[in-house]
């Protein structure tokens, strides 16, 4: 077994359980999938005021990659110390930077 970062310690049976549902073979097309998506194409068409939180230690969709994206769609950039993981691991942090991204963006 895997270790299981504290937070998720509650939610560890749920996850096994969704990941012995899933074929593993459905699981790396979709990571292949999502890998390869690209939104340039149509990102620079979006009118609406936007803000992308930037997760800078993220080691599965490179901080690099979510700038560009943001650049595109003119965004607001809100940096957050944390892997693509943050969201679970540290929520309540992640939270307050994701509520900043939003209210630069409300009005």
């Amino acid at each position: 077994r895997t270790e299981v970062p504290e937070p998720l310690v509650p939610y560890r049976a749920w996850l096994d359980g969704e990941f012995r549902r899933a074929d593993p073979t459905d699981l790396a097309d979709a990571g292949r999938a999502l890998g390869a998506w690209d939104a340039r194409a149509w990102a620079a068409s979006i009118t609406v005021p936007s803000a992308v939180v930037v997760t800078m230690r993220d080691g599965l969709v490179p901080p690099s990659k979510q700038r560009r994206l943001a650049e595109e769609i003119g965004a607001q950039v809100f940096e957050f110390d944390g892997d693509h993981d943050s969201a679970i691991l540290q929520g309540e942090e992640f939270a307050r930077v994701t509520l900043k991204a939003i209210a630069a963006v409300i009005d």
